[in-house]
């Protein structure tokens, strides 16, 4: 949890008894595990018996996508729906934005 925190990444209340009509659920970025990861998932740290990793290029809130299909990841912060996108890309392109409730 600290590790997230630090990183400024949002924290999921985790399960929900409700979700959007024909949407996917919301897939994580990060993600603690016990014991492994799903393979194609990056380990960034281990504590006790936990496992937390990265997800494969994707699961990204935000990216710009080049005209090449290189992309950027961008960042987000916010709290209620008021969710500034910040990107740092070095060229024009696509940019996709997830939708989360």
């Amino acid at each position: 949890m600290q590790l997230a925190v630090r990183r400024n990444l949002t924290i999921s209340a985790g399960f929900r008894p409700w979700r959007f009509k024909d949407r996917p659920p919301v897939e994580p970025e990060v993600a603690a595990f016990r014991p492994a990861p799903p393979e194609g998932w990056t380990v960034l740290a281990t504590v006790d018996t936990l496992t937390i990793a990265a997800a494969p290029p994707g699961n990204e809130y935000a990216a710009v996508t080049g005209a090449d299909g290189m992309r950027s990841v961008c960042t987000a912060t916010g709290i209620a729906g008021d969710m500034p996108v910040v990107c740092d890309s070095s060229e024009r392109g696509t940019l996709s934005v997830k939708e989360y409730t």
